[in-house]
């Protein structure tokens, strides 16, 4: 073989060797990772959504986003303390009975193939609605017929959400309280948990709630339920046959706590409709007095009797007895 072959051979071999090896080498190298069903492989899952709820009921929705794209696995959503509406994303909030503690955090999560995102919601209710109500008939009218602190009223109050949810009904849930004012504080006193009415009149009266308020009208008109006897003859001064005594009922009067009536033409009026009769005696003896409707008494006969008069119009005058001595 001539030297001139030798030589060709002797290069490709060598050339082929160089090849091989560096073959081999690349082989060998760490290249990137770029399959994203590697669990390797760095793909950023982002949840977004709203941080807050603020009432009962409210609809709130989360989007899930990767980086790089990835949409080969469907997201799984899972969480705690709201309803699922659909497999996107979707949830609402409980109603306000369901959660122990205001506020509260819920937990929110998605995975996606091997990775998973949370996200942490607060679930509070923010309130909209004062609601300040009479207790007996749900209205905001309260109407008084006695004075001072024994008549006071207590009122029925909710703090409502946006969607009509209870946020409380004593209005003590921080960070608020309950405050009340009248406009006219010489009708009526006005407290977070209550009114006392002080006289005859109107007032409208300002219930606040942090940023929430209402209004209650407040009317006081004071009723008599006890009214006098005049003159003041009964069970002291005893009758003489055949000298008449003119009864009467009137002033003072008073309402039904015995708080004195701050009109006291309304006791004078009152008794006007009173009406007399004559209810006990010694029935074995003749009666001791005639008595007229209207109070005129003429002793007939000595001995003891009871008259009682009632009111003929109203029922609220509660009524009232004399005792009539004739000697």
């Amino acid at each position: 073989m001539a030297g001139s072959d030798r030589s060709r051979i002797a290069n490709r071999l060598g050339a082929s060797v160089a090849l091989a090896a560096m073959l081999m080498a690349n082989s060998c190298a760490d290249f990137a990772h770029t399959n994203p069903f590697d669990p390797a492989v760095p793909v950023t899952l982002t949840l977004s959504g709203p941080d807050s709820t603020f009432a009962q009921f409210d609809t709130v929705r989360f989007k899930v986003t990767t980086d790089p794209a990835y949409d080969y696995d469907p997201p799984e959503w899972s969480l705690d303390g709201l309803v699922r509406l659909d497999n996107n994303g979707t949830y609402q909030v409980r109603a306000i009975t369901a959660y122990g503690s205001e506020p509260t955090q819920v937990t929110i999560s998605v995975k996606i193939g091997p990775r998973t995102a949370t996200k942490t919601v607060t679930v509070t209710f923010r309130p909209k609605t004062l609601q300040v109500r009479n207790c007996a008939d749900d209205s905001r009218n309260v109407t008084f017929t006695a004075l001072g602190p024994q008549s006071g009223m207590a009122l029925c109050t909710n703090v409502l959400d946006a969607r009509g949810g209870v946020i409380a009904t004593t209005a003590d849930v921080p960070p608020y309280t309950l405050a009340a004012r009248a406009l006219d504080t010489t009708v009526v006193q006005a407290f977070a948990r209550g009114l006392t009415p002080i006289t005859n009149g109107t007032s409208l009266v300002v219930f606040t709630y942090g940023p929430v308020s209402d209004t209650v009208n407040v009317t006081v008109k004071q009723k008599a339920t006890w009214l006098t006897i005049s003159p003041g003859i009964c069970s002291t001064t005893p009758l003489s046959i055949g000298q008449p005594v003119q009864l009467s009922v009137g002033a003072p009067g008073f309402d039904v706590y015995h708080t004195p009536l701050v009109d006291p033409t309304l006791a004078q009026r009152e008794g006007q409709d009173m009406r007399w009769q004559l209810t006990w005696y010694d029935s074995t003896k003749a009666p001791p007095v005639n008595v007229t409707p209207l109070g005129l008494v003429t002793p007939m006969a000595t001995g003891d009797a009871w008259l009682t008069t009632t009111s003929s119009t109203n029922p609220d005058i509660s009524p009232l007895s004399c005792f009539i001595q004739v000697r």
